[in-house]
């Protein structure tokens, strides 16, 4: 379990995290009149970590993309300003690099994060998606990235 302390901070007076993250120190927080806010699902105040979800789960998604294709490959290439460096990635990458399509994406934690990468990697490259979490999605929504 995850441990904070919160007593070395006196001016905090709320913290916000997703549910998990909150209840790892609930109690601590109430104890030092900290109110702890949830940041996750519709009915949050901080709707905006819809938009981070959202943001993250790009940046997954350019990671896998850049592991299947090359990508760091030829953008260090390109960087670098070595025409020879440059060629050379642009010549072999595509001779190592792969279609994610068909592939198996495995997710662990299949939160607002993890469920926005599936839905992403489902539908734009038509991976497979694995999943573990301790709490199992609706049977919809593992339809919708079946």
């Amino acid at each position: 379990m995850l441990s904070f302390d919160l007593s070395g901070l006196p001016a905090v007076r709320w913290v916000a995290g997703t549910a998990s993250w909150c209840r790892c120190f609930l109690a601590h927080a109430k104890s030092l009149r900290v109110q702890v806010r949830d940041t996750t699902g519709p009915t949050s105040m901080f709707w905006r970590s819809m938009v981070s979800s959202e943001a993250v789960a790009d940046m997954a998604i350019f990671h896998i993309l850049s592991v299947f294709r090359n990508l760091t490959w030829s953008h260090l290439a390109a960087r670098s300003g070595d025409t020879e460096k440059w060629l050379d990635a642009h010549a072999n990458a595509t001779m190592t690099a792969h279609n994610p399509r068909g592939h198996v994406l495995g997710v662990i934690g299949l939160g607002n994060i993890g469920y926005t990468v599936a839905q992403k990697a489902f539908a734009a490259f038509g991976m497979k998606i694995h999943y573990f979490d301790v709490i199992r999605k609706s049977r919809q929504q593992e339809e919708a990235i079946d």
